[in-house]
C-alpha cells in the first residue's frame, strides 16, 4: 500500500520531470498521458495521487527504471543526467587505470549494485556520486576481505584523517587508510598485519597531488558465500 511520504515523493518527482521536459504537457507526450490527467496530479490544486499501476506505466513509458519515481530524484542534475543516472540501485563500477604517469582512471559501470538509493535516504547520505565497487586483494584484512562490496562516495576525494580510500598511485588502484603524522608527512597504510608483504607507505605531503583519490570508502558488503 502507498504511503503518504511514496505520494508525495511521486508528486515531487513528476513536477521535477514536468521542468525538464519543458511543461507539463511535453511530460504528458512523452509519457503517454492526457495532459488534464497530469495536471491533475502536479497541477496547482491537485486533486488525485499519482498510484502504483500508473507510476510504473510513465517510468517505463520515460525509459526509467522500475521503482524510481517513488523515492526523491535529485534536483540539480539535467535531463540527461536524471535518465541515466535513475536507476533504484547504486552502480557497480569498474575502475580502471588509463594513465600512469598521472594516475588518472576510467570509470565504467558494469550493473546494479546490491544496495539501492533508499539505503542512501535511509542513512542521511545525500551525494550523487557513491557507487559499489568489487574489492579484490587482501591487505586490508580482516576489515576488508577479499570479494567484498565496497560502498564509495566519490564526492569524499580529500584525504581525511583514519579513513579508508580508493586511491591511483604508482599506477596502480589500491585501498588505503590515510594517517597524518608529524610534520609534512602522511602515511598510507594497508590493515594487513604483515607488514613485510604490505609495507605502509610514508610520503611527503608536496607528493600528494601525485595520489589520485577516487573516493573515501563509506561502507561494506560483505559476500559470505
Amino acid at each position: 500500500m502507498d504511503t503518504e511520504d511514496t505520494k508525495e515523493i511521486r508528486r515531487a518527482n513528476l513536477r521535477l520531470l514536468a521542468e525538464q521536459y519543458g511543461g507539463q504537457r511535453a511530460l504528458a507526450e512523452k509519457a503517454d498521458l492526457v495532459p488534464s490527467q497530469l495536471n491533475h496530479i502536479i497541477g496547482l490544486n491537485p486533486v488525485r495521487n499519482l498510484g502504483e499501476k500508473l507510476a510504473r506505466k510513465i517510468e517505463q513509458n520515460l525509459g526509467l527504471s522500475h521503482g524510481v519515481l517513488d523515492y526523491p530524484l535529485p534536483t540539480n542534475l539535467s535531463l540527461d543526467m536524471l535518465l541515466t543516472q535513475t536507476s533504484v540501485c547504486l552502480p557497480l563500477i569498474d575502475v580502471s587505470v588509463v594513465s600512469d604517469s598521472i594516475n588518472t582512471v576510467e570509470m565504467q559501470k558494469i550493473s546494479d549494485g546490491i544496495l539501492t538509493r533508499k539505503w542512501l535516504i535511509d542513512n542521511g547520505l545525500t551525494s550523487e556520486k557513491v557507487f559499489e565497487y568489487q574489492f579484490l586483494d587482501s591487505n586490508m584484512q580482516p576489515n576488508l576481505m577479499p570479494n567484498d562490496r565496497l560502498i564509495i562516495d566519490a564526492a569524499q576525494n580529500e584525504l581525511s584523517d583514519e579513513n579508508v580510500f580508493l586511491l591511483c598511485l604508482n599506477g596502480r588502484l589500491q585501498v588505503k587508510r590515510f594517517f597524518r603524522l608529524l610534520g609534512d608527512e602522511f602515511k598510507l597504510s594497508s590493515d594487513n598485519s604483515d607488514k613485510s608483504l604490505f609495507p605502509d607507505l610514508i610520503i611527503h605531503i608536496a607528493k600528494m597531488k601525485e595520489i589520485g583519490v577516487i573516493g573515501r570508502i563509506i561502507a561494506v558488503q560483505r559476500n559470505l558465500f
